[in-house]
């Protein structure tokens, strides 16, 4: 049986910096005033579209899980961060989150997430490295 798992964003073959880039710098647009304007001209439109379909809460607006995931599955840059920003949470969180919160993001990266790096594989091959353990 194999599992999905997603790897680091600096182990992707393609993008590997813009999706580096782009899963640190969906923090710096969830949590500074930073607008998707400045981070499109410091570090172009690649960058700057993965984080803007990676970033869940901008200026007050959150995305629903559902459009979140759907446009994040037809970004080769955000379709891998975010997945990866998921699993490093599950480490790193285990003692800020309540186990509700932390149960919320296991069970996200196992459902929606998987389904996203299993696109990535047929939509975006570059990308598939990532993903290299999935079926």
């Amino acid at each position: 049986m194999s599992t999905q798992s997603p790897r680091h964003p600096s182990q992707t073959l393609r993008y590997a910096e813009g999706t580096l880039m782009a899963g640190l710098l969906h923090h710096v647009a969830e949590e500074w005033d930073v607008t998707d304007d400045r981070i499109r001209r410091i570090f172009g439109d690649l960058v700057a579209d993965g984080v803007d379909t990676v970033t869940k809460t901008y200026r007050g607006h959150r995305q629903d899980d559902t459009t979140l995931f759907e446009r994040m599955a037809e970004n080769p840059i955000s379709s891998v961060a975010r997945p990866a920003d998921r699993a490093t949470n599950h480490g790193s969180m285990v003692d800020v989150f309540s186990r509700k919160k932390l149960g919320e993001y296991i069970e996200n990266t196992g459902g929606r997430s998987c389904r996203v790096l299993k696109k990535v594989k047929r939509t975006f091959p570059d990308q598939s490295r990532c993903t290299r353990s999935s079926s």
